[in-house]
């Protein structure tokens, strides 16, 4: 019904002047009645006090009980009650506040911004049943202990003290807390014109049902107290339960007027029930009204919730609602799009538009799983058109844990992949740019340092040879570099490698290259990490071949073939193969013992052999060194 907030933790830390307020309003509270109404003694059937004392608990927490146990104790010490009676009714005020709070914050509905009809049956049991005997039962033992309550009038005060302790808990916590939330909340009222009518037509009945001296015209149908029912219903359905509370405890206090003062309705209540009649009749209306305001404001707030539900349902984003078997029961207009079905064709059958992506079946367990799950798919349009869709599928529990059913939302993310496609593209170019950039940086580089080794051998002939092969490696691997920087996949072509590295030996060693190539070798290509390698084998295959040719027979013939399995590349001269040893001018990592170290490992086989006072040296390359190309 009400709200609480957690006792020990959860409750802001009231200052020393918020519990000199509370302290204050206690006070005034004991007092109201006292002071407003006619009696021959204390007032008991209406006691505010109580109500009050709980919610300044459920709002400020435990630290509050000190302030209000000296607001009360103050205030019976005002009505002239002796020092132990006084003591007692505080310590009984305390202890009913704080176990009804703490009780009532336990439950997991209770919460101080939102009434919640789940909680009433507890707030009627553990607030007026059980918390107001604990109040009455401590004003019990204080008015034995101070003699106020001697002989035969101990019992009903004690029935009139419960009574009292219920009434305030029921009426006045609740509109205090109501209070609280208006202002929090800070909503203007609504309904003027219609709350004043109410307001009017109960105060008018009550006042002539409660406070009328005629006894002839008190059993008229016009002056029966259930006439009440219809104006405390009418606040509770229309004006909410501000409105209701602050109505209840004004119908309370004028009923209580009439009862103290035998006029009207319950004129002989005091006399024949001990105002029995009065208390219960107001706990009735109390109850039917807060249950009724409560919950017309819980299905306010279901009303609230399911349009914000439908309006979030009704987004650019496709949402299914299946049943906990996978069949759908509802798709909203984006979903309808995506699919083109209208809902008659979708509800009830499985999301059998829904796709893997590249057209696969999706596995119907796939849209009920046990938690939350997501991937790619596609969505099949009744036209045949695909979106490409990022499915996410939600459970959703029922109170007693099991999977009730399912929300599936698709996202469309084709523009989105179009755009990252297009970003790839894009980074891609900038890739390729800077990658042809560093390629040709590096071959401007390596042909630099090739032009200073050639200048060198003019400072020192000596070293004319070693310096002259030198310079041709580098220039061999310059030339990888130019290939590679001339395509943006870094590939370096076969046929381009050995004209390249044929042009190269002709200028420096004049030598004649002839260079004959099938069809199939175009679309060699040679893998980037081998490239080097390749290059500087075949130019020392190349120069070996010119520098063991006789004088006047020195043409070298390069025949490149190439099919799916891979390339050979054959290099002919006259001349012999050259013996271990026999090329000692040669020093070490170069000439033959340059191509044993660098030749591939895997996927290059080099071979010689001598026929007719000819060499044949045959490279034969294949996976992963070389591969065929398409375009």
């Amino acid at each position: 019904m009400t709200e609480a907030t957690a006792l020990p933790s959860t409750a802001p830390q009231p200052s020393a002047l918020h519990l000199a307020a509370a302290a204050l309003m206690v006070l005034l509270a004991g007092q109201f009645v006292e002071r407003i109404l006619p009696g021959p003694g204390p007032i008991l059937l209406f006691l505010p006090a109580s109500g009050l004392a709980l919610a300044l608990v459920q709002i400020g927490g435990a630290k509050c009980l000190p302030a209000i146990f000296v607001g009360m104790l103050v205030s019976s010490l005002l009505t002239g009650q002796p020092l132990v009676q006084a003591l007692l009714q505080a310590a009984g005020l305390v202890a009913m506040a704080g176990f009804v709070g703490y009780r009532l914050q336990r439950h997991p509905d209770f919460h101080l911004n939102q009434p919640s009809l789940n909680v009433l049956p507890q707030f009627l049991f553990w607030g007026c049943l059980v918390g107001g005997g604990i109040a009455a039962l401590f004003w019990l033992c204080a008015g034995l202990l101070s003699g106020a309550w001697a002989g035969g009038h101990a019992m009903p005060m004690f029935w009139q003290a419960w009574m009292g302790h219920a009434l305030g808990l029921l009426l006045v916590a609740v509109w205090v807390l109501s209070c609280r939330l208006a202002l929090q909340t800070r909503q203007a009222p609504a309904r003027w014109t219609e709350g004043a009518l109410v307001w009017l037509l109960s105060i008018a009945f009550s006042l002539f049902i409660f406070g009328r001296d005629s006894s002839e015209f008190a059993h008229t149908p016009l002056a029966n107290a259930y006439w009440i029912f219809l104006f405390i219903g009418w606040s509770s359905l229309r004006l909410g339960l501000l409105s209701t509370s602050s109505l209840l405890c004004l119908v309370a206090l004028l009923a209580l007027r009439g009862t103290l003062l035998q006029q009207g309705y319950f004129s002989r209540d005091l006399a024949d029930a001990n105002g029995f009649g009065y208390g219960s009749y107001m706990t009735i209306l109390g109850t039917m009204a807060l249950a009724l305001s409560v919950y017309v404001h819980e299905h306010r707030r279901q009303q609230t919730g399911l349009r914000i539900a439908a309006t979030a349902f009704e987004t650019q984003k496709g949402l299914l609602i299946t049943e906990a078997s996978g069949r759908i029961l509802r798709a909203n207009a984006a979903a309808r799009q995506m699919t083109g079905a209208p809902l008659q064709e979708l509800v009830g059958r499985r999301p059998h538009f829904l796709y893997l992506r590249g057209g696969g079946a999706v596995d119907p367990a796939w849209f009920t799983p046990g938690d939350y799950r997501q991937g790619p798919l596609q969505v099949v349009h009744a036209d045949a058109s695909v979106t490409a869709v990022w499915a996410i599928v939600s459970p959703v529990w029922d109170e007693h844990g099991a999977i009730g059913h399912y929300v599936i939302s698709l996202v469309d993310v084709s523009d989105f992949e179009a755009e990252q496609q297009r970003l790839r593209k894009a980074e891609c170019a900038q890739r390729d740019a800077l990658v042809r950039e560093v390629h040709h940086r590096i071959k401007n580089n390596l042909q630099g340092i090739v032009g200073m080794l050639r200048a060198l051998v003019h400072e020192h002939p000596q070293l004319g040879d070693a310096i002259g092969q030198v310079a041709a490696q580098v220039q061999s691997i310059a030339i990888v570099h130019g290939l590679q920087g001339k395509d943006a996949r870094e590939q370096v072509c076969l046929a381009q490698l050995l004209l390249a590295i044929a042009h190269g030996l002709k200028q420096t060693r004049n030598a004649d290259i002839e260079i004959s190539a099938d069809a199939a070798s175009a679309r060699l290509q040679l893998a980037a990490a081998e490239a080097v390698a390749v290059a500087l084998v075949l130019h020392e295959l190349m120069t070996n071949a010119i520098k063991h040719s006789p004088p006047g027979q020195d043409t070298v013939r390069v025949a490149l073939a190439g099919d799916a399995n891979g390339a050979d590349i054959t290099i002919t001269n006259r001349g012999d193969w050259p013996t271990a040893g026999a090329d000692t001018a040669a020093p070490p990592g170069q000439g033959l013992d340059l191509v044993r170290l660098l030749l591939p490992r895997e996927g290059a086989v080099l071979t010689h052999n001598t026929h007719g006072g000819w060499v044949f040296a045959r490279l034969a390359l294949s996976a992963p060194v070389v591969y065929i190309t398409n375009d």
